[in-house]
């Protein structure tokens, strides 16, 4: 019977051994997925907000740009352009209308496309396009503000900035996270005449009016 005693023990010892372990490896890989996932979801929130943090780099850059190349003629001051302002004069100038604004930015501006942008913690965030485009046709539920009025010489164009910014978390394989945000404004650019020294002259300015915002 003392025998049987303990041959018994053993099988039940041996038994819950292996359900332990069991439950163990199952916890285990819990735990694992759980981390893995917290990791995409942070991840996914930090290239949202770099993405909408580079759109608002963008607008400021807008803004700066706008009133650093602002000159003063003999006939006219202001941000002059091609007649509708300097935003527009440099999406006119470039290829395909995109103005990849940051990408040659001036005085500290710069980001360029497929960079680290975030590097704070794993894993790091890469700023993908950055560019300025005009907006002709309804798009994504935005109607455009695209109208020339001569008599009063005001003009107003729409466009939207696109941001682009991307991360791979090295997880289940591999997961790329991409996050695209879009800024929709239209630039009103008012011409008027200012003869404050004496000598009448044409006084250009543009200002900027958010249409909406978009994230895919």
């Amino acid at each position: 019977m003392i025998k049987n005693n303990k041959g018994a023990i053993l099988v039940v010892t041996i038994v819950s051994m292996m359900i332990l372990t069991i439950i163990g490896y199952i916890t285990l890989q819990m735990v694992s997925n759980q981390n893995v996932m917290d990791t995409y979801d942070q991840t996914k929130i930090r290239v949202d907000y770099v993405a909408e943090g580079i759109v608002e780099r963008a607008r400021g850059y807008i803004d700066y740009i706008t009133l650093e190349k602002s000159t003063d003629t003999a006939s006219a001051m202001g941000d002059i352009g091609v007649g509708r302002g300097y935003l527009s004069h440099e999406i006119e100038s470039s290829l395909d209308q995109k103005w990849f604004l940051l990408e040659n930015a001036e005085d500290g501006n710069q980001i360029k496309g497929a960079e680290v942008y975030d590097n704070s913690m794993y894993p790091n965030i890469f700023a993908g396009d950055i560019y300025c485009e005009p907006v002709l046709v309804e798009t994504d539920g935005i109607v455009p503000i695209n109208t020339d009025d001569l008599t009063n010489r005001v003009f107003r164009r729409s466009y939207r900035i696109v941001v682009n910014a991307y991360a791979t978390v090295n997880a289940a394989g591999g997961s790329n996270i991409v996050s695209t945000v879009a800024c929709y404004f239209f630039a009103e650019h008012r011409i008027t005449d200012n003869n404050s020294s004496g000598t009448t002259k044409e006084e250009h300015g543009t200002t900027y009016h958010i249409q909406g915002w978009r994230k895919s």
